[in-house]
């Protein structure tokens, strides 16, 4: 049982359908629309969630292998996909990727696709790990698009000064996991800065580019303190739009996007 079946009944509630949640996916699939390089791709997603992405992807008319630890978040996203009539265009698979080694797939994909941090929840020696395995996948020049909770997040730290609450103010430099509380469950979780992925990729991927991903927009744990000034997260989705490729607001926000190529 995964630690994050618990939470897989109200994740769409609390993160996928609030107002953050929806400006942060937003920007993530706005690069993906951006710069996924043809139709009818080949794609792996890992740590899927309830779906919600690879509906979006399949729905632009590529194929989706839809993957996640949690039963009950596939359970979910099955019930998507058959809501959907998307059967044809996403296959769902369990996998849990600290035993990625022994997953039976002769597949290759044109990009492997992972949102919101689920690598996170992987210690240096497994992401490590998951990143060649991952890159055995790719087909020549394939990319991986990874979104990850970054070392410093400038709002974060605001937010837990103004409460007198140091000691969260400053947990994503902790180089040992902190524990979040996922629906009452502890779930792990180590923070990586780019530079710090970068010396755990294999020798045949290669930084293509990066996104910031809600540098202005705030963590969705703040949803309801904006759930009724939708105005002033549109202003800050605006400033997001509009400086998110800087590498000085990488740094900075709740997420960042990273591409990496096979070379």
């Amino acid at each position: 049982m995964s630690s994050f079946d618990a939470a897989a009944k109200h994740y769409d509630d609390d993160f996928t359908n609030s107002p953050i949640g929806r400006i942060q996916r937003k920007q993530v699939l706005d690069y993906l629309e951006k710069h996924l390089p043809a139709k009818n791709l080949n794609l792996l997603e890992i740590n899927c969630g309830t779906g919600e992405d690879a509906l979006w992807l399949a729905k632009k008319g590529h194929r989706v292998v839809c993957t996640d630890v949690s039963a009950s978040m596939l359970e979910i996203v099955k019930a998507k996909v058959s809501n959907a009539k998307l059967e044809k265009k996403i296959t769902i698979q369990q996998l849990d990727l600290t035993k990625i080694e022994s997953w039976e797939t002769t597949e290759k994909y044109d990009i492997i696709f992972s949102n919101f941090a689920g690598l996170n929840c992987l210690n240096p020696t497994e992401l490590q790990v998951t990143l060649a395995e991952l890159s055995k996948l790719l087909k020549p020049n394939g990319q991986l698009i990874l979104v990850f909770l970054g070392r410093f997040c400038a709002w974060e730290t605001k937010y837990f000064l103004l409460k007198g609450t140091w000691k969260s103010a400053f947990r994503r430099m902790n180089k040992e996991a902190v524990f979040a509380d996922v629906d009452g469950e502890k779930v792990a979780t180590w923070y990586y800065s780019i530079s710090g992925v970068k010396k755990l990729i294999s020798y045949n991927l290669k930084l293509k580019n990066s996104k910031a991903i809600g540098t202005h927009v705030p963590p969705s744990y703040l949803n309801p303190w904006f759930r009724n000034k939708k105005w002033l997260l549109n202003i800050f989705a605006a400033l997001d739009q509009l400086y998110g490729t800087s590498r000085i607001f990488t740094g900075l926000s709740d997420h960042y996007l990273i591409e990496l190529e096979k070379a």
